[in-house]
């Protein structure tokens, strides 16, 4: 499972850069990008939100009922609205022991079955999102407090946080039937390294006297052994 302490904003391989789908794209990163923005916005003032009842309440002993339901509020557009931003950078939580064992073609198909359950579980979500975004405008829905906010709110949110959610993933889909093999490489299964121009891998090349690395013979012919001496006796 992945389980990286910061996210990898690095671009996919399974993103398209160019033709269609390359557009289509590009426009998803602006919106996703100015939605993940406005969720970190949205998470922060959740976040001052609950600090100020905490506060209030136990502190201060200014008791309200409003704080929970915008900070679900909040939390909720913050959830679905950067769904679409993170699937651009595959930051969903995903096990991948499987890619490990199989090989290449296998595993670039689970990874494509993988991508048609995302898409199909997402579609039916987003589906009934509208429906109850629908029924919740149609009928004046609110919330049961006090403060009685409308549904049409967290409704309209997940809506579309999910509608950005599945036109991400139909276009990594598109683009990963169409590139030839866009599955990372699992540990193992690297290149491997070029050979050297004398086609012997990462040997050394021979020596010019095709002898490999051994010294080359002196000009007697007896190798490392001193010459003799002119009266035959060697050395001695």
């Amino acid at each position: 499972m992945n389980a990286h302490a910061e996210l990898d904003t690095s671009r996919p391989e399974t993103l398209p850069s160019g033709g269609v789908l390359g557009a289509a794209q590009a426009l998803l990163d602006r919106v996703n990008a100015a939605a993940a923005a406005l969720s970190g916005i949205a998470a922060g003032i959740a976040g001052c939100v609950l600090t100020w009842e905490v506060i209030g309440r136990y502190f201060l002993k200014l008791p309200s009922d409003w704080q929970d339901e915008l900070s679900i509020f909040l939390l909720v557009g913050a959830t679905f609205m950067a769904a679409g931003w993170i699937q651009s950078k595959r930051g969903h939580v995903g096990i991948d022991a499987l890619s490990h064992i199989l090989p290449p073609f296998a595993d670039r198909i689970r990874r494509i079955f993988a991508d048609l359950a995302s898409l199909a579980f997402c579609a039916f979500f987003c589906w009934k999102s509208w429906t109850l975004l629908a029924e919740a405008w149609e009928d004046g829905q609110t919330t049961s407090s006090s403060w009685n906010p409308p549904l049409a709110i967290p409704y309209g949110l997940m809506s579309v946080g999910m509608t950005l959610l599945v036109a991400q993933l139909l276009v990594q889909l598109l683009a990963r039937g169409i590139s030839p093999d866009s599955s990372p490489s699992a540990p193992g299964r690297g290149p491997l390294p070029s050979p050297s121009p004398s086609g012997r891998g990462l040997l050394p090349s021979p020596s010019p006297s095709g002898r490999g690395l051994l010294p080359s013979p002196s000009p007697s012919g007896r190798g490392l052994l001193p010459s003799p001496s002119p009266s035959g006796r060697g050395s001695g």
